[in-house]
This record gives structure tokens, sequence and C-alpha cells, in this order.
């Protein structure tokens, strides 16, 4: 969960899925560095299907993988099997196999072996002129020669398969996919490990749009090698992305707005210091009783709602707010307390704003800031309320201006350089790391919204965290101790500086804290999530420590019924486990709770990837299985 060492820092994102440790180059992003994913990974099955050995193969081939091209290492998807004995053996049969330990594999049964009749001997000649017609181009020329040794062959066995594998590659080359898909299929039925019927069926699919069936056959191809060719890997990786982030698209579109976890709610209103203080604290059971006598009181109504804000009754809160600006711009003239009402409305529309953001209604909160800030320009909370959505939406050009903005209309806004130093501590212009100096622009922000006297935390964690990134290790841990002692009540602070020593390797400061943090609050799901995270670190079976890190796992959801990381890193586990079916279940409950499209398009891959390895272990189950923890 890892919002102040994650690729994306929480205040710009409010809605986005709590970051895992993982690969950068693959599904999960990565968080930390490669030495600390290997002390505390909960996600060691990177690409779900992959099992535990991906993460190896997609770091290895990283250099000389193509994932764009969709050719296996194993054999082109195009050109058909060699015509001579020994090479069209070589070219059918998949990269780490044995011959001399499977059948499948004997110089009888494979093509290209020496024919033992007459008929045979001529299925080999028509092959043979049907290569060189491919050679030359001349496919429907080549289509009759193979055409014509299906029709010698007395026996279907693997030259068969060849034969029709062949054809698939000339239909391949003519776009007539639905011929390739029936060849390929008709040489899987005579051989299961036939990797370039796989391959160009995979590709047959992927053409005409049946992006699901394509993942499926790569990932078959990805079990026959037993996820040791970095191509074939990188390729199901791509594939995988390209499904997941189409998955993603119609279900942002279909579904319903839904508010995130408590836990998400509340790290993104920490940063919103003014949020919190709009009015005084008042008790919802007394609001409701002024409210029962004055119905059409549109400023008790969003008084109510700010404190179900504090109660963490968000979705309550909303229904409020909504009725509190219906009230409220009903306000005329003759209104007695008018002025009062009218600020009352500016503020009941700025919340329902970023109620909408984080609903996932980034079109209609984007257009209500939009109206607020025509009528009132200089409302600093609505800008940088403002800025969050545009990151959402992909616009960060505008972000910036937008910020330096706000710093000039309130340069004594703890809040404003709070959310700059934030925009500079994740702006990744290079790559996937911060430049140093958006590092320092970040760390003087910071540390102005720290001057200014913050009330919330948020700005003194990050600054600390800052100073970290920077190498200015025993300045981050001082400023730490310091907040830990200032923010001693809250429960939040000491998971953050769990956080920071989890990446420093110290596992024992980092579970004393998270204990702590569990003694404040013994629903905070966070501090679960990051025990879990703890449970892999340490000595022991294997077994035993996914068993203990699923218990707490539990315990998070359980605490917060809307924490998708927890549901995210349940599904992984059972991955690891080879549990397919407890893992779609999981990342189904996972999948409603995750807002942007980036994070639905991530955990979507997942779950078509667990597909995927289930559909290939039922329907091919002569096939490697995965490895298994």
């Amino acid at each position: 969960f890892f919002f102040f060492f994650g690729n994306r820092p929480f205040h710009r994102s409010p809605r986005a899925l709590p970051r895992r440790m993982g690969a950068q180059q693959s599904i999960v992003p990565s968080t930390m560095d490669e030495a600390t994913v290997k002390k505390v990974a909960l996600a060691a099955a990177v690409v779900a299907v992959a099992g535990t050995a991906i993460y190896i193969a997609s770091r290895q081939s990283q250099s000389t993988a193509n994932p764009a091209t969709g050719k296996s290492a194993a054999a082109s998807s195009t050109a058909p099997a060699a015509s001579s004995a020994s090479s069209a053996s070589k070219s059918s049969r998949p990269a780490g196999r044995n011959p001399s330990n499977n059948s499948s594999t004997s110089s009888t049964a494979r093509p290209g072996a020496a024919a033992t009749n007459p008929e045979q001997q001529e299925a080999l000649k028509f092959k043979t002129l049907g290569n060189e017609a491919f050679r030359d181009k001349s496919f429907d020329k080549a289509i009759e020669c193979y055409t014509k040794a299906l029709e010698l062959s007395p026996v279907k066995d693997k030259s068969a398969a060849v034969y029709y594998c062949n054809r698939a590659a000339c239909y391949l080359n003519l776009n007539k996919f639905d011929k390739v898909i029936e060849d390929c299929t008709a040489a899987l039925e005579l051989d299961s490990q036939y990797i370039k019927a796989f391959n160009r069926r995979a590709k047959a699919y992927d053409a005409i749009g049946q992006k699901q069936k394509a993942v499926y056959d790569y990932s078959a191809i990805c079990f026959i090698e037993k996820f040791r060719m970095p191509s074939s890997v990188a390729t199901l990786d791509h594939k995988l992305k390209e499904l997941g982030r189409e998955v993603a698209e119609r279900i942002v579109q279909s579904r319903s707005p839904t508010m995130p976890s408590r836990t998400v709610m509340s790290v993104y209103f920490e940063g919103f210091s003014d949020d919190l203080s709009l009015t005084e604290k008042e008790s919802v059971s007394t609001l409701n009783g002024l409210i029962k006598k004055n119905p059409d009181d549109g400023v008790l109504f969003f008084r109510r709602s700010v404190a179900l804000l504090r109660a963490a009754r968000y979705d309550e809160s909303f229904q409020d707010v909504e009725d509190a600006c219906e009230k409220l711009e009903k306000v005329t003239d003759q209104n007695e307390n008018r002025d009062e009402q009218l600020q009352c409305l500016w503020q009941a529309r700025a919340l329902r704003a970023t109620y909408l953001h984080l609903r996932g209604q980034d079109d209609l909160a984007l257009q209500a800031f939009d109206e607020m800030l025509q009528e009132k320009p200089n409302m600093v909370n609505a800008i940088l309320k403002r800025c969050t959505v545009l990151t959402d939406l992909n616009r960060n050009d505008e972000v910036l201006a937008q910020l330096n903005r706000a710093a000039e209309l309130a340069p004594d806004n703890c809040d404003v350089f709070y959310h700059r130093g934030q925009y500079y501590f994740s702006n990744k212009t290079d790559g996937d790391d911060v430049r140093p100096d958006d590092l320092a622009k970040a760390e003087k922000d910071f540390q102005k919204a720290c001057d200014l006297k913050a009330k919330s935390f948020s700005p003194y964690v990050q600054l600390a965290v800052t100073k970290y990134k920077l190498g200015q290790k025993d300045k981050a841990l001082e400023l730490f101790d310091q907040v830990l002692q200032d923010f001693s009540s809250v429960p939040d602070v000491f998971v953050y500086a769990a956080q920071l020593y989890i990446d420093m390797g110290n596992t024992d400061r980092a579970s004393e804290l998270l204990s702590k943090a569990l003694e404040l609050d013994p629903k905070l799901a966070m501090a679960y999530f990051y025990q879990a995270v703890l449970c892999t670190a340490e000595q022991g079976d294997e077994r035993q420590k996914m068993a203990n890190s699923e218990k707490l796992l539990k315990k998070a959801i359980e605490a917060d019924e809307r924490f998708e990381g927890g549901y995210q890193q349940l599904a992984q586990l059972c991955l690891q486990r080879g549990e397919l079916d407890e893992a779609v279940a999981y990342y189904d409950k996972c999948l409603p709770l995750v807002r942007s499209l980036e994070d639905v398009a991530v955990i979507s891959a997942c779950r078509e990837a667990a597909l995927a390895q289930k559909f290939v272990l039922k329907n091919y189950p002569s096939l490697p299985m995965p490895p298994r923890m």
C-alpha cells in the first residue's frame, strides 16, 4: 500500500489501487528495488499464469524479447516446417523438450521421419513441393500441395499435424483466419504440444478480435516451454496487458459509481486539511435531531455531511451533501443568514465534487470544479482537488501550472505546497525514476508545508521519505522519529514508518511499528496488509508462511471490506498454490473496488491469466505443470 513509496502518490490518485511489490516490466508494477522485492514480496507470481518462474524469465528477457512481434523463440509463426528430415524434426519440437524422455518426439512419430510406405513417401514429396511454393509466396499452390499430402497420409499422426499446420501458415498469409483456426485445431488434436500450431492459431484469434482465446494459446506455449523462453513469456505478458486493458475499458464504462475503501478515503482527506475543519465537531445524533425539526435547512445537512465524513460514513455523507446542495441552491435575497448560507453552498459544492471524483465520476467532478472556478476563480481548495482529477484523466501537463497559480494565490496555505511537492515527487519523466532535481523541488515544497505548521501528518511523512530517496537516510529516520512523537495517537503514521523500515530491510522494527498501529486501531487494514508482507520475509516453510500471510490478509478485508489490495494479494497467494477458482473469485471481488482504468487493467490482466491457466490445464492435461508453492 505504497502511498509514499509507490509509483503514484495517494494525493494524485486517491482511487489508485495500493501498489504491490513485483516486477516493473510485467503485469504487476514495481514499488521497491529488486533486492527488497526478493525479501518481502507477496507477488511471487508476477504474471499470474506463469507461476513462480515467470518473474526471473521476464527479467532475463528484457534485452532480447520483443513483445510487439508476437513470435515465439521456438518457431516462426508463418513459415512452414522445413523440408528436410532433420530440420523438420527440429522445427516442430518445442524448446525445452527432451526427445529421449518424451515419446511424442520420437523419430517414428515426428514429421520428417523416414517414410515406411509409398503413400507416406508421396505425401512427403507433396509437402516438399508445398514448402517450395510457400517460399515463392505461391500460397494457393502450397495449399493444394499440403492438402494432397493430407489426402495421401494413411494415418493421421504427427506428420499430418505438420501438413495441417503448414497449410494454416498459408491461410494466415492470405488472412483466412477461420481456416487457420480450423487447421491448427486439427494439428493440435494430433500433437497437443505443437508450438507452431498454438502460435499460428493465437495470431488468427488475435486478428479476429478473440483476444482471450489468443491468450489461452500463448499461455499453452509457455507451459510447453516451461516458461524458459523469454520471448514467449514477453509475448504472453504483452497480450495479457492488451486483453486486460480491453476488459478494463468495458468494466469502467458499465459499472455503477461506488466509494473506494475507507483506507483510501481517509488517506485522501488527510491531504486536505481544510475539509475536516469545515465545521465545528458535532455528533451525528445531535444533527439528526436538528434536521428532524428543520428538514429544509441545507446548512444542517451540510454540517451532518461533514460529521459523517469524520465518522468515515462516506456514502451517507455523500447523500447529505447532495441534499445540502439542492436545498442551498434555493437561497434568495430574502433568506435570513443569506451570506452564511452562500458560503456553506460553496463548501458543499466543493465536497460534492470531491465525492464525485472519489466515486470514479471524473468527468462530472471536473465539470463541477470548472463551474465553481468560473464563479470563484481563487478558490484554492477547488483548484487543488481539480488537479487530482486532471491527474486521473492523464492531463498532467495542466497540473503544474494550476499548482503554481494556487501557490501565488495562497502563499501561506500548507496544502498547496504539499500537493505541489507530491507532483514533483511522482514526476517520472525519465523512465521509472524521478529526476534528482524534481526530488529536490519536492523536498523544498514539503519543507515549506511543514514550516507552515501543517496539521496533517502527511507533509512530515512525505518530507522524511523524500530525504530517504535523496540518500539522506539519517535525516529521514530522525524526522520519522519526530513524526511518531508528534502524531503518537495516529495509527497510520506507524504504518508509513513501517514501510520505510521494510524498504531498509529492518523487518524487526517494521513489525514493532505495525503492532503499535494495531494497538491504536485494531481495524486498520493497512497494518494487517504489511504484517502479511513481513510473513514472506521470515525464515521457515514456504507453505506455512503463505498460510500465515493469508490469515492476515483476511483480517485486512474483515477490517475494511472494500480494501482492494487485500483481495488482490489473496488472489495471488491462491495462484501460487494453484487454486485457480479461488484466485478468480478474489479478483472478481477486487475489480469493482478498483477505480482508475490503469489499475482495473492490471487486475483484469491477472484475472485473465488465471482463467488462461485454468483453461490450458483443463483442455491440455498432458502439458507440463507450472511450479507451485
